[in-house]
């Protein structure tokens, strides 16, 4: 029953942040434990973030005393403080933020406590620490590592402008991850109550008013029924022929202000088979569940009654739980309800079958459990609750592990290619990495940073002007604790504690994320086990790139596109034959075969290739190119405009795809794009080849991939896949103007 009257005071009190992580998020936040390791000016910005938002307990672990300079940087230390206690000066300051919270303040050295007393830490769901020195910082880290159980360590370092931090997490896995994935709503294979609705309205009888109600699920339903008959049982595939059948269902209009039927158009898509996400299927091959046992976390063993529910079904229609979520949809009010009623008693249905097969995996995994569904459930951590979660939220789940803190400069070979991959980025943590590794009672001046660095990269090798800035600046001020910089990273902090605590959104565990306030960015840099965040934000399936590849070739006559897997030295599959996979406007889809060498030869399309193949054409590339295109589009507006303002003719004379009176096109531009850096051991997944460019020679070497595209003229090299290279010609604010509506029209 939904509760009636006002809102309680807890209710009202955290009102915003329920609308975000829900008083489940709510409830895992103020059960939490928090360890700060020093009442730095930092620490106490990213505690201030978490007091407010209700944590149920922080502790402030400092032996150290208030001193004058303290209280110039630190919001959370008065004049009165001088000589106190850093960390009860600052514990009794955060703590009249919120009075529900609870706080303690020590005045143990960490150093002390890992000596004599390391059980501490256990008590605690999270460890936090800011500007440790970097040998109490690994014992700190190599210790939490050594069992799963204990708690989660986020380091961080700040220096003047420049700030970095690292998630170390043996395991965090995400049910509600908030993913923007549209949620398949059935219409290209409609269960039984959805179909049997569609199909007995008739549209030729409706009155005015009715049709124009008609929700856009029944009207694609039925298009697609009238489609299959008139075209041998198939659904528009080709580019063409979805523009055919967006046409079919706006001709189905009686009115033409008929808004549904064009929510209907714009909803074509959804007659097609929607694929499972790829990144869910990723998860159905992860080793742990193949040894679950009674101490395994709950989200293992509905990920495995979630793998036997999906490749339980029939090959071709396979599909995860049905969400009872809906989208907004035109029509009335009591249409609406109709629908929602009906997906919300499939959506039951569906989640009863799901529990069957957990419940039966179960019984099969413990033979000697005894008692009932309930208490069987209960001996593994689930509940219903947390059943309806998972398969509300299971087109989003997600299984997040970073590595030992510090693993990334143990491997000089990986620390060059991030360099090379993500030069700004990567200079801001070789520069913080530079200061740990000089010993102690070292000058810090540029050049002893710059040696140390070198000695990361490993030997001779030569420091961009990215890494010589930030050297300059770790030099400059290397430990300060400025206002400005320890507002924003703790902020930043306490958002990832946020989500590493509710278990809710995705948190940066892949990777280093690093903040570079002099020139206003941030970034992230991959793991040296994990993918590069590229991948993690555009892969997707293969099978969906094809289905659109020819809508790549609508948009660009005759445009070549290909890629380049890194190769780094001394990894698997590094010495491996190349093979090509491009494509045209007469055959835009991406060939699914390589050419492999070693055992494994047999296999292709390994889920890397999937990624690298379905993430960057069917990303970077439709954007580049309709960008491109539109780009042009308006220019040929501009020239006709202003060949008629003249009183020319308005018909462009045009030879080789060139308008008249502009120079030949010249050499094919090459967007050179950040890859990913593959995991050393796994360079190429099953032995295949790498997928190279068909301009080999002239393809990047290392790390970095190319695209090339036979556009319109010369172009620098891209180092964002969203930007767009300047035109080989000069151009007026009006011809831009243009430009910049076609562009819209086109996207």
């Amino acid at each position: 029953m939904l509760p009636s009257g006002p809102p309680d005071a807890k209710t009202r009190k955290y009102d915003r942040q329920l609308r975000l992580w829900a008083a489940t998020g709510q409830a895992a936040l103020e059960g939490a434990r928090l360890l700060v390791i020093g009442a730095t000016a930092t620490s106490t910005s990213v505690l201030k973030n978490l007091v407010l938002p209700g944590i149920g307990h922080f502790t402030i672990l400092d032996p150290n005393k208030t001193t004058p300079e303290d209280v110039g940087n630190n919001f959370f230390l008065e004049v009165d403080s001088i000589g106190k206690p850093k960390a009860a000066e600052a514990t009794r300051l955060l703590s009249e933020l919120n009075g529900s919270v609870q706080s303690a303040a020590e005045i143990d050295d960490i150093a002390d406590i890992l000596e004599k007393k390391p059980e501490y830490l256990a008590g605690y769901t999270l460890v936090v620490t800011h500007n440790l020195p970097r040998k109490i910082v690994d014992k700190l880290a190599a210790y939490l590592w050594s069992d799963p159980s204990l708690p989660s360590l986020i380091v961080v370092k700040t220096a003047g402008f420049l700030a970095e931090f690292f998630i170390q997490c043996h395991e965090h896995t995400v049910i509600d991850s908030h993913s923007e994935e549209k949620v398949s709503l059935r219409i290209d294979n409609p269960f039984p109550a959805l179909l049997e609705k569609a199909s007995s309205i008739h549209f030729d009888s409706l009155d005015q008013t009715t049709h124009a109600h008609v929700p856009y699920l029944y009207i694609l339903i039925h298009a697609a029924a009238k489609w299959r008959s008139q075209h041998n049982d198939s659904l528009p595939k080709t580019f063409a022929e979805r523009k055919a059948f967006q046409r079919f269902v706006e001709d189905m209009k009686v009115k033409i202000d008929e808004e549904n039927f064009d929510e209907a158009s714009a909803q074509a898509f959804r007659v097609l088979p929607q694929p499972i996400p790829f990144d869910i299927l990723k998860l159905f091959d992860d080793p742990i569940l193949n040894s679950l046992g009674p101490e395994s976390k709950p989200f293992f063993h509905l990920l495995s009654a979630l793998k036997e529910y999906v490749l339980g079904q029939e090959e071709g229609k396979r599909t995860l739980p049905l969400s009872a979520n809906l989208p907004d949809i035109k029509s009335d009010t009591k249409s609406y309800v109709e629908i929602q009623t009906m997906y919300k008693a499939r959506a039951r249905e569906e989640r009863d079958m799901f529990k069957q097969v957990l419940v039966q995996q179960l019984r099969s995994r413990f033979k000697n459990a005894t008692g009932g569904e309930a208490e069987l459930l209960q001996s593994v951590g689930i509940n219903e609750g947390l059943i309806d979660d998972f398969v509300k939220n299971s087109h989003g789940l997600k299984v997040l592990r970073s590595t030992l803190y510090g693993e990334i400069d143990k491997h000089p070979n990986q620390l060059r290619a991030t360099l090379e991959e993500k030069p700004r980025e990567a200079a801001v943590h070789l520069a913080f990495a530079a200061l740990d590794t000089l010993p102690e009672g070292t000058t810090l001046t540029p050049e002893n940073l710059r040696e140390a660095a070198k000695q990361l990269l490993g030997g001779e090798t030569e420091i961009s002007e990215d890494v010589e800035n930030c050297l300059g600046e770790i030099a400059r001020a290397p430990y300060a604790d400025l206002p400005t910089t320890a507002g924003f990273v703790g902020g930043l902090v306490a958002q990832e504690a946020i989500k590493l605590i509710t278990k809710q959104y995705i948190s940066q565990v892949e990777g280093t994320v690093v903040v570079d306030l002099i020139s206003s960015f941030t970034g992230s840099l991959p793991t040296p086990s994990g993918p590069s965040d590229n991948f993690i934000h555009l892969a997707i399936n293969i099978t969906y790139v094809r289905q659109f590849s020819d809508k790549i070739g609508y948009y660009v006559k005759d445009a070549k596109f290909a890629i380049t897997t890194p190769s780094i030295p001394g990894s698997v599959g590094s010495n491996s034959s190349s093979a090509t996979a491009s494509g045209s406007s007469n055959s835009p889809a991406v060939s699914e075969s390589s050419s492999s060498t070693g055992e494994n030869s047999g296999q292709r399309n390994s889920s890397r290739t999937q990624a690298i193949v379905g993430g960057v054409v069917g990303g970077v590339a439709l954007i580049a190119i309709c960008g491109a295109v539109g780009f042009y589009v308006g220019r040929l507006k501009s020239k006709r405009r202003a060949k008629v303002s003249r009183g020319e003719s308005n018909h462009d004379e045009r030879s080789n795809g060139a308008i008249a009176g502009d120079a030949p096109p010249p050499a094919t531009p090459v967007f050179v794009i950040p890859a990913s850096s593959p995991r050393p051991e796994t360079s190429n997944v099953n032995g295949d080849a790498p997928i190279t460019s068909e301009r080999s020679s002239a393809s990047p070497s290392g790390v970095q991939s190319a695209i090339g595209l036979d556009l319109f003229g010369p172009s620098p090299s891209l180092q964002s896949p969203l930007s767009l290279p300047p035109p080989p010609y000069d151009y007026d604010d009006d011809a831009l103007s243009q430009s910049r509506h076609s562009q819209s029209a086109i996207h």
